[in-house]
């Protein structure tokens, strides 16, 4: 590693970290917004201290998992860190999307696929106001419930707003 060059870290402060059994749940309480990261994205989130280049964080996700993280999965994890606003510091764009990095790592990717999940939460004024939105079609969504159509399948299914 370059002398002085910085690389991400992990946003500590303003977030309810809790484990629930392999996920990590992370509530931001200043954007409101709720995360869950599966196992993968959270090894990359927890090893990214500002002092490790891609090739030690793959190192340290690989150590806390047991299993090999390719390098691609874990600039694809910072990325979506990144766009979640829980990693600090230079974010490259991995240049990826989900379906690529799938590709690339065949039948690894089960194992090795860093997952984010995001939602919005309303802040306690907005929920107790008993107004009810929900998300149009192809908006995405993480359960039925958020949908207009009442459907999710990662992105609501019809019935848009």
């Amino acid at each position: 590693m370059a002398q002085g060059t910085q690389w991400p870290t992990r946003r500590t402060s303003g977030l309810v970290v809790k484990t629930v059994r392999d996920e990590v749940l992370v509530y931001d309480l200043d954007r409101h917004r709720a995360h869950s990261l599966n196992p993968v994205a959270a090894a990359v989130w927890r090893s990214c201290d500002g002092a490790r280049d891609l090739p030690a964080l793959a190192a340290a996700a690989r150590a806390e998992l047991g299993a090999p993280v390719p390098p691609e999965a874990v600039r694809f994890a910072i990325e979506t860190l990144g766009r979640a606003g829980l990693v600090t510091g230079p974010v490259a764009a991995a240049g990826l999307t989900r379906r690529d990095l799938m590709r690339r790592l065949g039948t690894a990717a089960a194992v090795a696929l860093p997952v984010v999940t995001t939602i919005t939460t309303p802040t306690a004024a907005q929920a107790q106001s008993g107004v009810v939105e929900c998300l149009p079609a192809e908006a995405s969504c993480s359960f039925n419930a958020q949908c207009c159509s009442n459907i999710c399948d990662g992105v609501c299914i019809g019935g848009g707003v």
